[in-house]
């Protein structure tokens, strides 16, 4: 079972190789060679930075260490009911863990990758929002005062269940299965590269999502897909598309009338963080329109200013 497992993360890390070689050290620094290290970081942006997912029915927040963010998410209104619906990505992700610039790394990293995370700043904390709030996963630091990541696992128990990815500087032989034999999903040793991080993050989200079918057909108006034969037509003349663009438009379809960030897009179609001074997102889209909207009358790509880009066919 490690070495299947272990076959799937060098697969996901393969599929990576555009990735910034991030590096979260034992200490709580993590920097690449294209930003500046954490100390030197200007603040994050207002709706990166907003305090949010954390109800105030179950956290009193002058009393818990905890920081919160809404990653990159647009609230979608299901136009039959009227209701906000989530969007599938996201997902919320719980980060215990007592070094403020780990805490702070992660926070940044993992909002820009288009999760939704709340920090704790100690083990007590934590515990309490695992239990009072609903997570997809919970990435667990071990050596943290007044209550270990061990004591916290060991009081989850069954009472959640939430996957866990324990991260920690302790990586010996014995630490590593005292972890998994606790009952947590993986256990990630510092230092480690963010890169390898968010594979084995998607590695265990995707274990418990039921598989579904992929559509074998999309439709935007006229514009049509055939997913299986990865084949598109727009009112019955032939785009050749490349596999990028192709992965793009997918992408674009399969989240209709759905505000999409730059950032979620470089994530999910490119899978790479993505960096403010890059235009890669742009430029991409950019031929993408030159092929499917700017022959035709209807687009069915529209830039959202300060955003990123909505796909919809509108009349």
């Amino acid at each position: 079972m490690v070495a299947k497992e272990d076959t799937i993360v060098h697969q996901e890390l393969e599929r990576m190789h555009s990735a910034r070689p991030v590096m979260v050290k034992a200490d709580g620094v993590g920097h690449s060679p294209y930003e500046s290290p954490p100390d030197e970081v200007a603040p994050p942006s207002a709706q990166a930075a907003q305090l949010g997912p954390v109800s105030d029915r179950f956290v009193d927040r002058d009393a818990l260490q905890v920081t919160s963010s809404v990653a990159h998410s647009v609230a979608v209104v299901d136009k039959s009911t009227g209701r906000e619906a989530e969007a599938v990505w996201n997902m919320r992700i719980l980060v215990i863990e007592d070094e403020t610039k780990t805490g702070e790394y992660l926070l940044n990293g993992l909002t820009e990758a288009g999760y939704i995370v709340d920090v704790a700043g100690n083990g007590i904390d934590g515990l309490h929002l695992a239990q009072e709030m609903h997570y997809d996963l919970i990435l667990l630091d071990v050596m943290m005062p007044a209550m270990d990541g061990w004591t916290v696992m060991k009081r989850l128990g069954a009472r959640v269940n939430t996957p866990v990815l324990f991260l920690s500087a302790r990586g010996t032989l014995e630490d590593r299965l005292k972890g998994l034999d606790l009952g947590a999903d993986d256990y990630l040793v510092k230092p480690f590269s963010f890169a390898e991080l968010l594979a084995r993050i998607r590695i265990i989200l995707r274990r418990g999502q039921p598989q579904k079918q992929e559509e074998e057909a999309l439709a935007i108006g006229d514009l049509c897909i055939d997913v299986s034969k990865r084949r598109v037509e727009r009112g019955g003349v032939r785009i050749a598309l490349t596999n990028k663009e192709f992965n793009l438009l997918l992408f674009f379809a399969q989240h209709q009338g759905q505000v999409l960030s730059r950032a979620l897009i470089a994530s999910r179609v490119w899978d790479m963080n993505f960096d403010s001074d890059s235009n890669v997102v742009d430029v991409a889209v950019r031929r993408l329109r030159q092929k499917i909207d700017d022959p035709f009358a209807v687009r069915v790509i529209h830039t959202v200013h300060g955003v990123g880009y909505r796909c919809e066919h509108e009349t």
